[in-house]
């Protein structure tokens, strides 16, 4: 089963309800989702369409999520490590360290689908 996985972050959510108008599964989880979490900028919605682009076969979407990392923790780390958290996050007056990172926010398969038709939790993962 060859997978597409297609960018929604630019489709506004009219645009979203029109072309998928027919689905369930996307009225109930995708929308939600994309209402909530979409609005305050700090995630994307990525879609997964089957080959033809037909049908959804699942979604996930990652957030942008800081990282904290108590002083006494950071200073556990080798200087190395430490040069470089600083490198990528800032470090408070208190000493612990921000970083930003990558957090897989949802993710959701379309069950609607017959069991072959359908993807796995993992190609899902590996796509994210």
């Amino acid at each position: 089963m060859s997978i597409k996985k297609k960018n929604k972050t630019s489709t506004s959510l009219q645009e979203l309800r029109e072309k998928l108008k027919n689905d369930e599964f996307i009225k109930e989880k995708i929308l939600k989702s994309f209402k909530s979490i979409e609005k305050s900028s700090i995630s994307a919605t990525h879609i997964i369409f089957n080959e033809k682009g037909s049908e959804v076969l699942g979604y996930f979407i990652l957030a942008n999520k800081s990282l904290i990392i108590k002083k006494e923790k950071f200073e556990k780390f080798s200087k190395t490590q430490q040069k470089r958290f600083s490198q990528s996050g800032r470090i408070l007056e208190n000493g612990s360290c921000v970083v930003n990172s990558f957090l897989i926010a949802q993710i959701g398969k379309n069950y609607a689908l017959k069991k072959d038709e359908q993807i796995k939790g993992m190609e899902i993962l590996n796509i994210a």
